[in-house]
C-alpha cells in the first residue's frame, strides 16, 4: 500500500446566472392581450391595506399547469406573472481526508432547485480537478472524462448525482414534495446519472430540468483515488454551481 500521505480537499461554490427577460401579457393575439385573468366565484388580485395585501376568492374553478408546443398557462388564484429562480448550496466545504492507494476517498454535497414560468433549467459546474501546487509546477488528480467505476489505486476524480453501491454514497434526485410529476422534474443529466460511475469534464452539464418545475435537490458524489505514483500533499479546488433557466 502507498502511504504517502496525500489530502484532498474543496469547496462546491454557487453562481446563479439570471437572462433578461422581455415582460408580456400572458395571453394575447393580434387583436388582444390579457393581464392576470380571474375567473370564479368571486375574489380580487390585490387587496390592500397600507400595511398588508392579499389575494383573495371564492371557489377556484382549476388549478395546476397546462401548456403547448407555443404556451403555457398557470391556474390557480394563487399564481403570479414573476418568473422565479431559487438555488441553494448546502455543506459546500468538503474535506476528502489522508488518500491512500488501498481505498476510495468520498463526500457528498447537497444543492437544491426551483423554478418557475420558464422553460426548465441547465446546472453546469465548473472547476479543476484537486490540484497540488505547493511543489514544483502544479499537478492535478486525473479526472475521468467519460463514465467510470470507482479502482482504489488508480489515480481518479469524478462526480455523479445519484445513489451508489460501490462507495455507498449519493442520493438520487429528490423531488419535493414527493415523486409524483405534477410537482418536480429536475434528473441528474446523461453522464452523471448511472450508479458507480462517476465523471468529471470541467463545464459539463450535470443536471437539468425541461419544463418549470418545482422543488428538486440534488446530491453530488464526490470520489478520488490515488496511484503509487501520484504526489503528496495538498490538493485544492473550488466547484462552481452555475443554473441557467432557459425559455
Amino acid at each position: 500500500m502507498y502511504s504517502r500521505v496525500l489530502r484532498a480537499g474543496m469547496m462546491l461554490a454557487l453562481a446563479i446566472l439570471i437572462l433578461p427577460v422581455i415582460a408580456h401579457a400572458q395571453y394575447t393575439s393580434p387583436s388582444y392581450e390579457i393581464n392576470e385573468i380571474f375567473i370564479g366565484g368571486g375574489g380580487e388580485l390585490e387587496a390592500c391595506s397600507s400595511s398588508f395585501c392579499s389575494r383573495q376568492s371564492i371557489g377556484e374553478t382549476a388549478v395546476g399547469a397546462t401548456g403547448s408546443g407555443n404556451f403555457s398557462a398557470q391556474a390557480g388564484f394563487n399564481t403570479t406573472d414573476v418568473e422565479v429562480l431559487a438555488v441553494s448550496v448546502s455543506n459546500g466545504n468538503i474535506d476528502l481526508g489522508v488518500l491512500n492507494t488501498s481505498g476510495t476517498a468520498a463526500a457528498s454535497a447537497n444543492f437544491s432547485i426551483k423554478n418557475y414560468l420558464t422553460n426548465g433549467y441547465v446546472v453546469k459546474i465548473y472547476g479543476d480537478a484537486p490540484t497540488n501546487r505547493t511543489g514544483p509546477g502544479t499537478i492535478a488528480l486525473t479526472a475521468l472524462n467519460s463514465p467510470s467505476v470507482s479502482q482504489a489505486g488508480t489515480e481518479q476524480f469524478g462526480i455523479n448525482l445519484v445513489a451508489n453501491a460501490t462507495p455507498g454514497i449519493g442520493v438520487n434526485p429528490q423531488q419535493i414534495p414527493n415523486d409524483s410529476p405534477a410537482f418536480s422534474y429536475g434528473q441528474a443529466a446523461a453522464g452523471y446519472n448511472t450508479a458507480d460511475y462517476f465523471k468529471y469534464v470541467n463545464g459539463d452539464t450535470v443536471a437539468l430540468s425541461n419544463s418549470s418545475t418545482g422543488q428538486t435537490d440534488f446530491t453530488v458524489s464526490i470520489i478520488a483515488n490515488i496511484a503509487s505514483s501520484t504526489r503528496g500533499g495538498q490538493y485544492r479546488t473550488t466547484l462552481v454551481v452555475l443554473v441557467i433557466s432557459t425559455f
